[in-house]
């Protein structure tokens, strides 16, 4: 699966400096919205095109282009209205073209007058995708059918529905899940993702209270993401999961509930390939200032233990844990997760439990200082109990590793030692 973001989380900015602040957050797949203050498919601002590439080949991004959100209905029974709306279509693939987008997502359309029939709309959405899909075709673009619209003007009667449109375009084409309409129109989006899997192409991912098309950061709402995600998951789903929160009053707030969600069900906790090996040392340096760590009066080199890493649904290193079995005990000698509050730590912490669970270990401990009150909070947070304080080990533990700093977090002076620890099924103290 990969993970894009919308421009619309920073609706307010024109396109390239959206991009531009999605890059900072190390973002590299970005949908660009054919919305005011952004992108005009119709009259594309030629310096604004051309900065866009340059982003694009500089930080290596891909692209995906979403049509106007507002005024489109190639379902319309207005001949006019269809004609626009497919003219507007057919503008977004050619900008699409010019920035190398590598797909553009269509709207099914909708029932521009509610006693039109469900096939009555399909058919004329089906003229117009004729048209939008051979234009796509000619430029190399993918198309995406995106369901939307909900209630009486809905032209989708069920979820199979959406299969009928797909007959009208390139065997290229794919369905596109919007989780949020899903929801408006009576689906439920998982069960829309198992039944669309052999031509689901993206999921437009954004929550709502279940009122109308909000575009909220997921969790804000009444989406079942655990349930949707689980499917992907279990699919091994490769499309392109669009994070399509608009205008938030916090974007990075926003962005951050939203990746939490996601990866509660989809970062990746494995073991460290060899092949990463130098990039789990330049961490620990980074981090720890040596590979060499301090733990009970000795010194273990963290570079040489066994370590779990987790990782991106796009493949970014997110953490690194590395731990020590001795004695039918793990213990954890470093974690580093490289972003806070999205869940990271969590996830390599369970994926150590597991571990130890399937090795009959009897407990689960590390070390941490009496200065990282942020460390306290969060194994305590995370089941862990204070098994010990070993006052002033820090101060003698300066003898083996010289480059432990004397004031640590808060300005609080580091001198002693907190052992932390959790008894698993099995081991004494549970």
């Amino acid at each position: 699966m990969r993970l894009g973001v919308s421009t619309r989380l920073y609706g307010n900015l024109d396109a390239v400096s959206a991009v531009e602040a999605l890059v900072r957050q190390g973002l590299r797949v970005v949908e660009l919205t054919c919305d005011a203050p952004q992108l005009n498919p119709f009259l594309p601002d030629q310096a604004e095109v051309g900065r866009l590439c340059e982003l694009r080949n500089r930080h290596d991004l891909m692209f995906s282009l979403h049509p106007p959100s507002k005024g489109i209905n190639i379902a319309s029974n207005d001949p006019a209205d269809r004609l626009r709306s497919v003219e507007a279509y057919l503008s977004t693939l050619t900008l699409a073209a010019r920035v190398d987008a590598m797909t553009v997502a269509v709207h099914c359309g909708h029932k521009s007058d509610p006693s039109m029939s469900c096939a009555e709309a399909v058919a004329l959405a089906k003229s117009g995708l004729r048209v939008i899909s051979e234009r796509a075709v000619a430029l190399g673009i993918r198309l995406t059918i995106e369901n939307t619209a909900s209630g009486t003007t809905s032209l989708l009667g069920s979820p199979e529905d959406a299969f009928d449109l797909l007959d009208a375009c390139s065997p290229a084409t794919s369905l596109a899940l919007n989780a949020g309409n899903a929801v408006l129109q009576g689906f439920d989006a998982a069960e829309c993702a198992r039944l669309w899997m052999p031509r689901l192409g993206a999921v437009h991912a954004h929550d709502n209270g279940g009122q109308w098309d909000e575009h909220l950061a997921l969790g804000r709402g009444i989406v079942d993401w655990d349930a949707l995600l689980a499917v992907l998951r279990d699919a091994d789903w490769r499309g392109l999961f669009m994070l399509q929160i608009w205008d938030p009053a916090d974007p990075l707030r926003a962005l951050a509930d939203s990746l939490s969600v996601v990866g509660r069900s989809w970062t990746i906790v494995r073991p460290l390939l060899d092949d990463e090996q130098e990039w789990a040392e330049r961490l620990l340096k980074d981090r720890w200032g040596s590979t060499r760590i301090v733990t009970r009066g000795r010194l273990v080199d963290a570079a040489r233990l066994p370590a779990l890493i987790a990782v991106s649904v796009d493949g970014r290193r997110l953490g690194l844990l590395t731990y020590e079995v001795r004695d039918g005990q793990y213990e954890i000698v470093s974690l580093d997760a490289l972003r806070r509050g999205v869940g990271i730590g969590q996830q390599l912490i369970r994926g150590v439990l597991e571990r130890a669970r399937e090795a009959e270990a009897s407990r689960v401990w590390l070390i941490t200082t009496n200065d990282n009150t942020r460390a306290l909070r969060f194994y305590q947070k995370a089941g862990f109990r204070i098994a010990a304080v070993h006052r002033d080990s820090v101060t003698e533990g300066r003898r083996l590793k010289p480059e432990i700093p004397l004031i640590g977090e808060e300005g609080i002076p580091i001198r002693d030692e907190i052992e932390l620890e959790m008894m698993l099924d099995g081991g004494k103290g549970q």
